[in-house]
């Protein structure tokens, strides 16, 4: 997406994004998804292939790969809505890989995922929806009310925003299927839709 378009859709974001990496992972200002992103990348480097943050880590790197795109070229009816509830979403999950770093307690939530990291008899299948069940069950209620509140939305069916959400949810769905079988055997099975992290997994 480029910067002038990044910063139209997005101008003010930034100021809103607070948490840091636990090393220097560069700047998520300055674009409402291609920073998210990066900023994903960077948490990617820092963590092994075989690490269950990290598998939850580019299931949701893809997922938000996706969402960039479709950014950039207009899919999305309500793009405020969605780029603060982008940033607050995945703040949740930024939070939870920093405060553990940090060894400090993650919610009730995330943490069998943080707990479980490491343990080689899950298979990654079970690793990545340990994430999903933290993020989507838990902190994308408390993401969609921070955003709809900042923003003065009523959170209705019949509107724009909910039906980004399902545009979202759709490309979800789409990604787990082409992915599930990988994640539950450990065999790559991606036919080359998603290269970078997602493929070494």
């Amino acid at each position: 997406m480029a910067a002038s378009a990044a910063v139209a859709a997005g101008e003010g974001l930034g100021a809103m994004i607070q948490v840091s990496a636990p090393k220097t992972c560069g700047d998520r200002s300055f674009n409402p998804f291609d920073a998210i992103a990066a900023h994903m990348e960077c948490l990617a480097s820092t963590m092994s292939e075989e690490d269950g943050v990290r598998i939850f880590n580019d299931l949701y790197l893809a997922v938000t790969r996706s969402v960039a795109v479709e950014f950039a070229n207009g899919y999305f009816e309500d793009p405020a809505f969605l780029s603060r509830l982008g940033a607050i979403f995945s703040d949740r999950y930024f939070d939870a890989v920093e405060r553990n770093v940090a060894e400090r307690s993650v919610s009730r939530a995330w943490a069998p995922l943080f707990q479980e990291r490491s343990e080689t008899r899950i298979a990654p299948l079970g690793l990545a929806l340990a994430g999903m069940n933290a993020h989507i069950n838990n902190d994308l209620a408390i993401a969609l009310v921070a955003a709809a509140r900042e923003l003065g939305y009523d959170l209705d069916l019949d509107s724009a925003h909910y039906r980004d959400h399902l545009r979202v949810n759709m490309m979800l769905l789409r990604l787990l299927h082409d992915v599930k079988e990988h994640l539950e055997t450990g065999i790559v099975q991606t036919n080359g839709r998603f290269p970078g992290p997602l493929a070494c997994l």
